[in-house]
């Protein structure tokens, strides 16, 4: 699957540099010899641009709307329009503070990504199988070792480079 995809969206969260099977999945797709993107993507940037979508677009309406109402007012008392306009500026200041929060978070996210990035060994990445020191936390069964399994597809891929 890995080898016919035109390009990785990762949907980075601080913890997914940390997990083995994550970052297999990079090498897996890496491991091509073809030039492909891989796209980080902080996971909550999809909240940040619902957020400014649902809050544009009921900036955009509300303007629109006060418009219609001006020019269909033909009494002259603009009290309705300036409530409406009122109303419409507390509609879009309430997603001001979330956004500017999430967008401060997204940078601070990109950071640390590429932090992770840069400071990244596979050695240090977590497996369920050795945080549970090979056994099935239910059953006690012994479980194989994912991070062998890995570890020899990584050195088959990319040769041996233990001490990187």
């Amino acid at each position: 699957f890995m080898k016919h995809s035109k390009r990785l969206v990762v949907l980075w969260s601080p913890r997914y540099f940390q997990r083995l099977w994550c970052s297999y999945e990079i090498a897996t797709f890496l491991a091509d010899d073809r030039q492909k993107p891989l796209v980080v993507m902080p996971a909550h940037s999809g909240l940040l641009l619902l957020l400014e979508y649902i809050g544009f677009s009921g900036a955009v309406n509300t303007v629109w709307y006060i418009c219609y109402l001006f020019n269909a007012d033909q009494s002259n008392d603009h009290v309705q329009v300036l409530i409406l306009a009122s109303l419409g500026c507390l509609f879009t200041a309430s997603f001001s503070l979330p956004l500017l929060s999430l967008s401060i978070g997204l940078a601070e996210s990109v950071q640390r990504a590429a932090e992770q990035l840069r400071d990244f060994r596979m050695q240090d990445t977590l497996c369920f199988c050795c945080s549970n020191q090979h056994r099935h936390p239910d059953t006690g069964d012994t479980t194989p070792c994912d991070r062998k399994l890995v570890y020899l597809k990584l050195k088959e891929w990319y040769g041996n480079h233990e001490d990187k």
